[in-house]
Protein backbone atom coordinates (compact mmCIF):
# COMPACT_ATOMS: atom_id res chain seq x y z
CA UNK A 1 0.00 0.00 0.00
CA UNK A 2 1.45 3.39 -0.95
CA UNK A 3 1.19 6.66 0.96
CA UNK A 4 -1.68 8.01 -1.16
CA UNK A 5 -3.76 4.85 -0.68
CA UNK A 6 -3.13 4.90 3.05
CA UNK A 7 -4.27 8.53 3.51
CA UNK A 8 -6.83 8.87 0.70
CA UNK A 9 -9.71 8.93 3.19
CA UNK A 10 -8.24 11.93 5.01
CA UNK A 11 -7.92 14.26 2.04
CA UNK A 12 -10.58 15.17 -0.51
CA UNK A 13 -8.49 15.78 -3.62
CA UNK A 14 -8.96 14.84 -7.25
CA UNK A 15 -5.55 13.19 -7.33
CA UNK A 16 -2.55 12.87 -5.09
CA UNK A 17 1.20 13.42 -5.14
CA UNK A 18 2.16 10.02 -6.51
CA UNK A 19 -0.23 10.42 -9.46
CA UNK A 20 1.47 13.67 -10.58
CA UNK A 21 -1.11 14.52 -13.26
CA UNK A 22 -4.47 13.65 -14.79
CA UNK A 23 -5.76 14.27 -18.30
CA UNK A 24 -9.30 15.21 -19.29
CA UNK A 25 -11.10 16.20 -22.50
CA UNK A 26 -12.92 19.53 -22.50
CA UNK A 27 -16.68 19.40 -23.17
CA UNK A 28 -16.48 19.61 -26.97
CA UNK A 29 -13.42 17.31 -27.09
CA UNK A 30 -11.24 19.81 -28.94
CA UNK A 31 -8.65 20.00 -26.14
CA UNK A 32 -6.97 17.71 -23.68
CA UNK A 33 -6.47 19.36 -20.30
CA UNK A 34 -3.45 18.02 -18.45
CA UNK A 35 -3.65 18.91 -14.74
CA UNK A 36 -0.37 18.74 -12.79
CA UNK A 37 0.00 18.85 -9.02
CA UNK A 38 2.13 21.95 -8.32
CA UNK A 39 1.11 22.57 -4.72
CA UNK A 40 3.55 24.89 -2.94
CA UNK A 41 4.96 26.42 -6.13
CA UNK A 42 4.18 30.05 -6.97
CA UNK A 43 2.26 30.38 -10.25
CA UNK A 44 4.96 32.79 -11.51
CA UNK A 45 7.64 30.13 -10.92
CA UNK A 46 6.01 27.45 -13.11
CA UNK A 47 7.37 26.91 -16.61
CA UNK A 48 6.10 24.57 -19.31
CA UNK A 49 8.23 23.78 -22.34
CA UNK A 50 8.87 21.01 -24.82
CA UNK A 51 11.86 19.05 -26.00
CA UNK A 52 10.80 17.18 -29.12
CA UNK A 53 7.98 14.92 -27.87
CA UNK A 54 8.39 15.53 -24.13
CA UNK A 55 6.36 18.12 -22.21
CA UNK A 56 8.37 19.45 -19.27
CA UNK A 57 6.60 21.11 -16.32
CA UNK A 58 9.07 22.57 -13.85
CA UNK A 59 8.97 25.00 -10.95
CA UNK A 60 10.76 25.93 -7.75
CA UNK A 61 9.70 28.31 -4.98
CA UNK A 62 11.69 29.14 -1.86
CA UNK A 63 9.58 29.68 1.25
CA UNK A 64 11.19 32.61 3.04
CA UNK A 65 9.58 31.87 6.42
CA UNK A 66 10.98 28.34 6.68
CA UNK A 67 13.92 28.37 4.29
CA UNK A 68 12.46 25.31 2.55
CA UNK A 69 12.26 25.02 -1.23
CA UNK A 70 9.27 23.41 -2.93
CA UNK A 71 9.89 22.09 -6.42
CA UNK A 72 8.40 19.95 -9.17
CA UNK A 73 9.93 18.48 -12.30
CA UNK A 74 7.50 16.48 -14.43
CA UNK A 75 8.14 15.00 -17.86
CA UNK A 76 5.40 13.59 -20.03
CA UNK A 77 5.96 12.03 -23.46
CA UNK A 78 3.31 13.00 -26.03
CA UNK A 79 2.59 12.17 -29.65
CA UNK A 80 3.06 15.74 -30.88
CA UNK A 81 1.23 15.03 -34.16
CA UNK A 82 -2.00 14.85 -32.15
CA UNK A 83 -1.75 18.49 -31.02
CA UNK A 84 -1.60 21.86 -32.73
CA UNK A 85 -1.04 24.19 -29.76
CA UNK A 86 -0.58 24.50 -26.01
CA UNK A 87 -1.44 27.06 -23.33
CA UNK A 88 -1.01 26.83 -19.58
CA UNK A 89 -2.16 28.45 -16.36
CA UNK A 90 -1.30 27.80 -12.71
CA UNK A 91 -3.67 28.41 -9.81
CA UNK A 92 -4.72 26.86 -6.51
CA UNK A 93 -1.85 24.36 -6.42
CA UNK A 94 -2.43 22.96 -9.92
CA UNK A 95 -0.99 23.71 -13.34
CA UNK A 96 -3.40 23.31 -16.25
CA UNK A 97 -1.93 22.65 -19.69
CA UNK A 98 -4.55 23.07 -22.42
CA UNK A 99 -3.52 21.04 -25.46
CA UNK A 100 -5.54 21.84 -28.58
CA UNK A 101 -6.06 18.72 -30.64
CA UNK A 102 -5.03 18.74 -34.27
CA UNK A 103 -8.30 17.01 -35.01
CA UNK A 104 -11.18 16.14 -32.70
CA UNK A 105 -11.01 12.49 -31.65
CA UNK A 106 -13.12 10.22 -33.78
CA UNK A 107 -15.56 7.85 -32.24
CA UNK A 108 -14.38 4.38 -33.03
CA UNK A 109 -17.08 1.92 -33.91
CA UNK A 110 -16.66 -1.58 -32.51
CA UNK A 111 -18.85 -4.35 -33.87
CA UNK A 112 -19.32 -7.84 -32.54
CA UNK A 113 -18.32 -10.55 -34.98
CA UNK A 114 -21.36 -12.57 -36.03
CA UNK A 115 -21.06 -16.31 -35.42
Amino acid sequence: MNFDDLFSGFFDRDFYESTKYKAYYNKDKTKVIFVFNTLGISADDIKVDFDKDVMHVVGKTKVEETGATNSVDYKLRLDMQEYKGFEFDSRDGYTYVYATLAEAPKKVEVKRIAR
